[in-house]
């Protein structure tokens, strides 16, 4: 614990947590925290949140598979910004939309500010916030670099929500959201998020987008000056997709890895491809 060496054939009970907390605040050369698969669950997040803060030097914590849902969120993610975590791994929890939505919307610090009765004369209903008497506005930003929320039960709503937190917050290089459930072509926040942010790597692996989706991203990959990596795997992808990433191998000169593999794409998509990178 504390270095590359993991601890996921430990079980950790809550009582626990304590006492790795007394580390973290002690330690001053811990860089990776790896709890994967040690049942941490919810109770036992809301209890590590209290030592994370203070190990100015972890940068990379995984806590995939811990039956963390979005009740440990809403612990975790309000000290995200007091951390100096970069890298960060919570696959293979049951987050949900809420889980996701509430990791999304705190990707920067709620500075809140107290509003008077009379400046709430001039400020309308859903600008205001916090049982109507307080607004907040973005403050300091989390450290994230690398973010895995695969197979954390994602669905449209969610990532719809995520997507359009992550257009402002262009720190962010890799993005795992592989084996969850929503619609891309739907969401006109993620053909903004790949043509616009900072992404480098991006894997999408087992989501089921279809022809459609396929082609948004296709599209929206054709101008975007940052992806070089891009993992698609049994998305479902027909010819139809097949002709948008092949115009997108065509003229963008940044994507350096497709992986299209396992997909519904024929002869007639495979020769376009081809074409394309010939």
């Amino acid at each position: 614990m504390g270095n590359a060496e993991n601890v996921n054939k430990n079980r950790l009970s809550v009582l626990a947590v304590p006492k790795l907390n007394e580390l973290l605040q002690k330690s001053k050369i811990m860089q990776f925290l790896d709890l994967r698969s040690t049942n941490l669950t919810d109770a036992g997040l809301a209890m590590l949140v209290e030592g994370l803060p203070f190990c100015s030097t972890l940068f990379n914590l995984n806590i995939a598979k811990n039956d963390i849902t979005s009740s440990g969120m809403e612990k975790f993610a309000p000290i995200l910004h007091r951390t100096a975590i970069s890298e960060l791994d919570i696959s293979l929890n049951p987050l949900g939309n809420n889980g996701v939505r509430c990791l999304a919307e705190n990707l920067w610090e709620k500075v809140y500010h107290h509003i008077t009765l009379s400046q709430r004369e001039t400020i309308s209903v859903t600008e205001l916030n916090f049982r109507d008497v307080d607004k907040y506005s973005n403050g300091k930003k989390c450290a994230l670099l690398k973010l895995n929320l695969s197979e954390t039960k994602l669905q449209e709503s969610g990532a719809n929500h995520l997507f359009k937190n992550l257009l402002d917050f262009y720190s962010l290089q890799h993005l795992n959201i592989d084996h969850n459930c929503f619609q891309v072509h739907k969401m006109s926040a993620f053909s903004s998020l790949v043509k616009q942010s900072r992404l480098h790597t991006l894997s999408m692996n087992y989501c089921k987008l279809g022809n459609e989706g396929g082609v948004s991203l296709g599209d929206a990959l054709l101008l975007s000056n940052s992806m070089r990596d891009l993992r698609a795997k049994s998305c479902d992808f027909g010819d139809t997709a097949a002709k948008a990433f092949a115009a997108c191998l065509e003229d963008n000169p940044t994507l350096e890895r497709l992986d299209l593999s396992n997909n519904l794409i024929n002869d007639a998509g495979g020769e376009l491809l081809g074409i394309s990178i010939a």
